[in-house]
Parts: C-alpha cells; structure tokens; sequence
C-alpha cells in the first residue's frame, strides 16, 4: 500500500485533495491524509497497514466525507476510492416527500434536515451523541403528546371455538436499498442500477403483507372463525450506519424520512387491519440498527422505538376503538397474552439470541432459561433473515421469521444469506386457546408483481 510519501501512483496529494474537495472543507489529519493516500483500498487493507482496525477506518472515512472529500465504496470491487467532487447544494431546498397523509406529530422531519444525509458525516463519537440526542429529543416529544391523550389499548376479542391470527414482520430496514445486475435510465438522464430493494418497494412488500392477511382470512371464511389478529414488529424497521463497509451506500434515505415514510405504512397497515377483524393488538420490540449508544451513558436511544411512539401518536388521533399497542420500554423481549390469557407469546428481536435455538447446548440452556422466566406458549424471533422453525425442549414453537431485504452484504456477514429466488417477508399463524398454532405460513413475493425499474429511486 503506498505510503503518505509516495502519493504519485494513486493520485492523491496534499494539492489534489484541495481540487476534489467541496469549498468551504475542512482540513485533513495526519492519519486522514494517510487514509486517502491508500485509496483505492478496503477498509481492512487500511486497517492492516496502519495497525487499526476495519471499523476505526471506516470512521476516518467518514470523518474525511465531512470535511468535502468525495469518498465512494466500489461494491463490485469492495474498495473506497475518492470520486469526483460533489455538485454545489442548492440554496433552494427540495419539496418535503408526501407520506401519505397525516403531518408528523412533531417538528417538521419531512422537510430537508440541516443535519447530514447521513448520520456517519462525523466522528463515530459526535455521531453518536447526536443521533441520541436527536432520538430522544423526538422520544420526549411525542411521549409528551401521548401523556395528554388516552392510552391506545382496548379489549381483546375472545370467543370460544374462535381462533386468533398472528403476523410477525422484522428486519424491514427502510432506508436500505440493494441495487441488482441490470441498470435503467432515470428522467434527468442518468444510467443507474436497478434497485431491487430500496423504501419504495418496501412500502409495496407491506401492502402485499396486508393484502396476504385478508386473503388468509378470506380463505378461512367459514372453517375458521378470528376474532384478534396479533401484529408482532420485530424490530430494524429503521437503519443506522457503520454497520458494514458499504453501509453508508446502502442508506437511501435519512433518518428522518426513514421515520415519517415507515410510520406512514405501518399506520396504513393498522388502520386496514382494524377494518376487517373484531381487535388487533400492535406488539413493538426494537432492533439494534436503530440503537444508538453514546460514551459515558448506560441508556439507549432507538429509533425503533421513536417509530413506534409516533405509530402509537398516529392511531391515538384517529377515531379507531378496537386496536391496543404495546411499546417496548427500552429490554430485549415483550411478553403479551393472546386468547383472553390462555396463550402467551414472547417476542424478541434477537440480536441477543443463539441463532440456533437447539444445536448446542449453550443456546439450548440460553432458551430453557427464557422459558422457565417467561412461561411462554410460543417466541418469535427476527434478526439473522431467515424463515424457519424451532421448539424449546421440544415443545413451546419458536418462529424466526424473514427479512423481506433480499440477501446483502450484512445477511453474508452473520452467516445467513437468502438465495432464494423468491422473498420471504413475514411470518403467519393461527393459534386457538387448546393450541398455539393451528397453522402456519411464510409470506413470500411470488405472485407480486414489481416493475423495480419504475420504483428506483
């Protein structure tokens, strides 16, 4: 790898990044300096030349991106190179987005934030106690509006001989976007790859989830009677950065547009649901791509669960009598009861979790103790992206329910990439008060239909 000395081969001078970067940019360190006289090279080359590690490079990086110097990550190669210099911001701001009806219950979050695109345009350290801080600004806001309103909650249906429904959707990752092998000309001109996933095709997988649930209780129409459905938000409904190489890339929306645009569907999803079955109950636990934790303190911030208060905000303004939420207060795990207290459900993200519920006695033991605490019927599980089934002791059902992302870099790198050729996207059951579950199905995007050229963004 070529030294800060010897900076002809890679083009990268104390002179040539004063023409590549943005006016107004900041100086470079000493180790910054260095970190762009390596490139075009992967974080973990970086790393092994300067005695530090793949994730203290990637902080440099961004750290050099918020001083104006065009950074790019080359996926195909899995290299970071300097690209060519940014276009001036305009001083006119964009119009905010539609999102779908309903003005956030807070500061405008909408509209152009002063803050960075992404929140990795600082030290990893300033990143992180700003995002905190802007998580819990937002958590206090809403909490403030819920305290002056009554409490989403109202009574489960349970009728004997009635069954209940239970949806379990995670690892929604709204401002990811996966580009896939073919590319498409946008309106202003430009070749770009097709995204086969990003928050527009998102906001239409939940719809096809929505829709899959009606059908299902359509299809049982007259063998199977419903009275509650049970929707169980696993968690990663937003995603931070910095959690692998590409990451930043992966982003296509900020923050603050991740939030208005999944509270938007996922109030949408509720509202329908509520229409259609006699009481739904909303079960939020959070993720870890939306957790920040900053130096010195021992609270989290998510922005998980600021999703889920302004979700909450949402329902409590409408005039919808039969949905109760539960909000996750900051632990691993929610309990909830399902058929008036005969069955009870355990719902973690599972960050946290064995992924194998009975392989090794480590995460055998780890499952026996949760339920001996918990004393539930039946857990669920999200996180490592994939679709399947599990029993503790052989007995209580563990569902870990799918992503509907497709496979990326971060499911190769916790040992669980999707290969498929059809995305799996939730999981659905039936439980009844003798058993908890009746039946089974994984929802998957074989029979939706999506022009992902018209939906790249």
């Amino acid at each position: 790898m070529t030294t800060s000395e010897d900076t002809s081969e890679r083009g990268v001078s104390n002179s040539t990044h004063i023409g590549c970067k943005r006016d107004g940019a900041g100086e470079l360190t000493r180790i910054e300096t260095m970190v762009c006289s390596a490139l075009p090279s992967s974080s973990g080359e970086i790393g092994g030349d300067l005695g530090v590690s793949p994730s203290t490079v990637r902080d440099h990086v961004a750290s050099i991106r918020a001083k104006g110097y065009p950074v790019e990550y080359d996926r195909s190669a899995g290299v970071y190179r300097l690209g060519p210099p940014a276009p001036q911001e305009s001083e006119t701001p964009e119009e905010s987005e539609p999102v779908m009806g309903n003005e956030p219950p807070i500061r405008d979050i909408d509209t152009p934030d002063p803050r960075p695109t992404h929140l990795t345009t600082q030290s990893k350290r300033e990143t992180t106690v700003e995002a905190k801080s802007l998580a819990e600004e937002l958590e206090a806001s809403i909490i403030e509006r819920l305290e002056a309103k009554a409490p989403v909650k109202a009574p489960l249906t349970s009728t004997a001989g009635h069954e209940d429904m239970v949806l379990h959707i995670t690892d929604v990752h709204m401002g990811d976007v996966v580009e896939g092998t073919e590319t498409v000309e946008l309106d202003n001109g430009r070749v770009v790859p097709v995204e086969v996933f990003n928050p527009s095709v998102t906001e239409r997988s939940f719809e096809h989830i929505t829709d899959k649930i009606l059908e299902l209780r359509s299809m049982f129409e007259g063998e199977r009677a419903f009275d509650t459905l049970h929707v169980l938000y696993g968690g990663d409904f937003i995603t931070n950065e910095n959690v692998y190489d590409s990451q930043a890339h992966d982003i296509a929306i900020p923050i603050s547009k991740q939030l208005s645009r999944s509270v938007a569907m996922a109030t949408h999803q509720i509202k329908t649901f509520a229409e259609h079955f006699p009481s739904v109950q909303v079960i939020c636990q959070a993720g870890n791509h939306g957790e920040i934790r900053s130096r010195g303190s021992s609270s989290k911030a998510n922005f998980d669960r600021v999703g889920y208060l302004w979700l909450q905000d949402r329902i409590a303004e409408t005039d919808i009598e039969n949905v109760s939420m539960m909000v996750e207060g900051g632990q691993y795990y929610r309990n909830f009861s399902m058929r008036g207290g005969k069955m009870a459900g355990h719902l973690r993200h599972g960050h946290e979790a064995p992924k194998h519920i009975e392989a090794t006695r480590m995460s055998e033991s780890k499952w026996r103790g949760w339920q001996a605490a918990h004393r539930f019927d039946v857990a669920y599980l999200g996180h490592y992206h994939n679709a399947r089934k599990a029993h503790v002791l052989h007995q209580q059902p563990v569902f870990m329910s799918p992503s509907m992302k497709p496979g990326s870099e971060f499911a190769e790198r916790i040992g669980s990439p999707d290969c498929s050729d059809h995305r799996k996207m939730a999981t659905v059951h039936g439980v009844s008060d003798d058993r908890p579950v009746t039946w089974e199905c994984v929802i998957d995007d074989v029979d939706l239909d999506l022009d992902y050229a018209a939906l790249t963004e």
